[in-house]
């Protein structure tokens, strides 16, 4: 039985069903599963696996009973239809339902979507962010702009601070310090998104400019050509994050006094054959 905890996103859980569904029996359909589950055409549930609409409550209390979830389950099946409900029209509610999801299911990171994602796509507010966390931080905002090694200006850390509240991503106390509301923030996986884009494209500036602005004491940089089968990509995709996973464990400090960037690629070099 596919396990619901391990999707955010409800279509996936669907789909991945109906896949595995045919697997097990050949004759399986959409008419056949539309039946099962009591509606009266077709084109309902096509049209909800396929993004096109959302289940009603009628519709989503026939997945109930269907699936046989227990109270939780079907709780979190209703969170997972009001998250894609909620984007692009309610982004502090979208962030609540994120940070519930993320207290039951087996995802490793509070995760973001491309809408709240391009808000804060440019880099120094995930440095921000993290930046709280240093021992000798301070709340202000002409500390925050001279801490950095590469040139903000002092409104664009105004303005970082003020959506970075507005998104529930940071808070400010009643004595005025800033403190973290979320741990460590992610996309989806494999996401397209301009805003993504731009944030690697950002970050990877910075890394040029590191290499000849920073001492090589302070820095760490090392490049890997080597062939590979194409096959395997999605295997590799999961090593480097294992990897990536491993460093946040064994590297990120409770007293920390620096905050560092690690960006990880790689891409063909050659042209693949089809």
């Amino acid at each position: 039985m596919i396990d619901l905890y391990n999707y955010i996103d409800y279509k996936e859980f669907l789909k991945d069903f109906f896949v595995s569904k045919q697997k097990s029996r050949a004759d399986f359909s959409f008419g056949m599963w539309s039946r099962q589950l009591g509606l009266k055409t077709t084109a309902s549930l096509t049209m909800i696996v396929n993004g096109d609409r959302h289940p009603g409550k009628q519709i989503s209390s026939s997945f109930d009973r269907y699936f046989s979830f227990n109270q939780d389950q079907s709780e979190y099946f209703q969170d997972l239809i009001q998250l894609k409900k909620s984007e692009g029209k309610d982004i502090a509610l979208h962030l609540g339902i994120l940070r519930k999801i993320k207290s039951k299911n087996n995802v490793q990171f509070n995760l973001l979507t491309e809408e709240v994602f391009s808000r804060i796509c440019k880099w120094y507010y995930f440095a921000i962010r993290e930046m709280i966390l240093l021992k000798d931080f301070q709340s202000d905002p002409k500390w925050i702009t001279n801490k950095f090694v590469f040139d903000v200006q002092i409104e664009d850390v105004e303005q970082a601070i003020d959506e970075l509240i507005e998104l529930g991503l940071i808070q400010r106390d009643i004595d005025g310090t800033l403190s973290n509301c979320t741990h460590g923030l992610n996309t989806y996986d494999e996401m397209p998104s301009s805003s993504i884009r731009e944030f690697h494209h950002q970050m990877l500036d910075n890394a040029h400019r590191a290499i000849d602005e920073i001492d090589v004491s302070k820095r760490y940089v090392s490049a890997l050509t080597i062939p590979v089968n194409s096959k395997n990509l999605d295997k590799l995709k999961t090593f480097v994050q294992k990897v990536e996973n491993e460093i946040l464990e064994m590297f990120v400090e409770d007293n920390p006094d620096c905050v560092y960037q690690m960006n990880l690629q790689f891409f063909p070099l050659t042209k693949v054959e089809k």
